[in-house]
């Protein structure tokens, strides 16, 4: 997919963006210490629009707050030079603290819908500006959830630069002393079910929780580098189209989560409820976990949702998503808009 510059995009008075969710395949936690992640984006989309405002900025018709709206306060802080205040308007699609980048989509369609009113900026920018947003409001974190945000499509991110494996490199997100880079991925065609326990997931207590876990022993750190090799080994599973042995990495990878602290009863009730329906090739936690929602690679997309369905969770059907974030000059979102 070609990449927009600045000079492709909208600019004047009002301006607006959507971003698409995520699911992480593999590589959830570990990605933030130096082990690669893959994920893709999903066709549930964020959307925000705003304008120049000769009062004070608002959110939703709402005065701007920071109990209420710390991460856009952090797109501001870095996006907004102009000293007009703004009328913003947001609407989601995508549920929230379900491990699924409600939070990412948004940070990065505020950041794109900023970016527009004022000199426009390129996707790299974006995700970057995103990412240092979503890492002050959470305490901590990688870009994976931004950078998928961003692109769209299936993200490999990684802490080096790789040109094999199929990969096409897109761009490196810095902070400090550190880089990350953003890969495209190609996979085949995926039958995704995304099973959301209703159990809201706190990103930053269990991005918290796994780092007291590595820590505290050597073994913390040999189970990180156990899932960056099991990242890879999915991948080469997936250009293979080894449907079944990515399935049950998956399940390996659901083992170290376990591991680590942040899987949840409601997470296992949907684990374990896929698994009773044949063609079901993996099941796991997509997110930080604690709640969230859980991600299952099958045949059969419908008698997996049924069966989510019954252990209590909201089942959705979903394919990858080809489309990253979209400019669209302010128009406001619809329904279909967010759902898409």
């Amino acid at each position: 997919m070609a990449h927009e510059t600045p000079e492709d995009r909208p600019s004047g008075m009002r301006a607006g963006a959507t971003a698409p969710a995520k699911c992480i395949l593999l590589g959830e936690h570990a990605v933030v210490y130096g082990m690669p992640c893959l994920s893709v984006a999903l066709d549930m989309r964020t959307a925000v629009a705003a304008e120049r405002s000769t009062s004070a900025t608002t959110v939703n018709g709402h005065p701007l707050e920071s109990r209420y709206h710390s991460y856009l306060m952090q797109v501001l802080d870095r996006v907004w030079k102009d000293p007009s205040a703004l009328r913003l308007t947001t609407r989601s699609g995508i549920p929230s603290s379900s491990g699924m980048g409600s939070s990412a989509a948004l940070s990065v369609a505020a950041a794109a819908t900023l970016y527009d009113l004022q000199a426009g900026a390129s996707d790299a920018e974006v995700a970057q500006a995103a990412f240092e947003s979503e890492r002050a409001t959470q305490g901590g974190g990688s870009p994976n959830d931004t950078s998928v945000a961003t692109a769209g499509g299936a993200i490999l991110l990684a802490p080096e630069r790789r040109t094999d494996a199929g990969l096409e490199h897109l761009w490196s997100v810095t902070l400090d002393d550190r880089a990350w880079e953003v890969h495209r991925a190609r996979l085949p065609k995926l039958a995704l079910v995304i099973g959301v326990t209703g159990v809201r997931s706190d990103t930053g207590e269990q991005v918290a929780k796994v780092r007291r876990f590595v820590e505290r022993s050597r073994f913390g750190e040999e189970t990180m580098e156990a899932v960056g090799t099991l990242v890879w080994e999915g991948l080469d599973a997936l250009r293979t189209e080894d449907l079944a042995t990515f399935g049950n990495i998956m399940g390996r990878c659901q083992t170290a989560l376990h591991t680590m602290g942040v899987n949840h009863p409601s997470l296992q009730r949907l684990i374990d409820a896929a698994h009773t329906v044949p063609g079901t090739y993996g099941a796991k936690l997509t997110g930080a976990g604690g709640g969230g929602s859980v991600v299952v690679l099958t045949l059969d997309p419908e008698g997996v949702a049924e069966a989510i369905g019954r252990a209590g969770g909201i089942p959705y059907v979903l394919e990858p998503s080809t489309e990253g974030v979209r400019h669209t000059a302010g128009e406001e979102a619809t329904e279909a808009e967010v759902q898409r």
